[in-house]
């Protein structure tokens, strides 16, 4: 048994499912069959699919290898666990880089700010150490965000619907690399005649018959 959830015009009906856990199929959704409530006289059996609440193409910014996909189509997934392992050994050696040129950046500063305090120096002159460190320490701090896009976590438990993608291949920026549901918090979506919203109402209970699974 459910419990309907709808807005104050909506014709398409919400309702929580989370007894359906296992009922989606690979695309996400199960149509299924809305059966008579029993002490309200219904003529007609609309139609509704079983749907994730959650849902997600999950997508990375940096271009490289990926080394690792986990998961197959199909396979569940724990909170936490990688989906997605790229190569970042390039992005990796870049950092080292910007972090040595930091530390250099920053003994000039503090070289300039005692060379200063005894008037050995002008203000432009440190100025231009100070810009030069800040300067630095941003591109430091961007390559650092794009390291942490190396390992594609998964937000939730739930299950691999799509890839998009496959070991070995090199995706570019921003395309989708894989797609995942969340099966264990499902709704029901419902569309129903108009006409039913002269007797239907919020906690109006109903049976709900699954296709697939009986």
């Amino acid at each position: 048994m459910s419990r309907v959830k709808y807005g104050a015009f909506a014709v398409g009906l919400v309702v929580s499912a989370s007894a359906f856990a296992g009922a989606v199929g690979d695309n996400g959704e199960t149509d299924t069959a809305l059966r008579p409530v029993r002490y309200l006289q219904m003529t007609e059996s609309p139609r509704g699919l079983v749907k994730p609440r959650a849902e997600a193409k999950i997508a990375a910014e940096l271009v490289a290898r990926i080394d690792k996909l986990p998961f197959r189509e199909g396979e569940r997934f724990k909170k936490g666990d990688a989906l997605v392992v790229f190569d970042c050994r390039r992005y990796d050696a870049e950092l080292k880089a910007v972090k040595a040129e930091l530390r250099g950046a920053d003994r000039t500063l503090k070289s300039n700010l005692e060379l200063k305090r005894h008037k050995a120096i002008g203000n432009n002159e440190l100025e231009i150490s100070r810009s030069k460190v800040d300067e630095v320490s941003a591109r430091a701090e961007a390559l650092e965000v794009r390291t942490g896009q190396c390992k594609i976590t998964a937000p939730y438990s739930g299950r691999v619907v799509e890839l998009f993608s496959h070991e070995h291949e090199m995706p570019s920026a921003n395309s989708p690399l894989i797609k995942i549901v969340d099966d264990g918090a499902l709704e029901v979506e419902l569309i129903v005649p108009s006409r039913w919203l002269v007797w239907l109402r919020r906690e109006t209970t109903f049976n709900f018959t699954v296709d697939e699974t009986r």
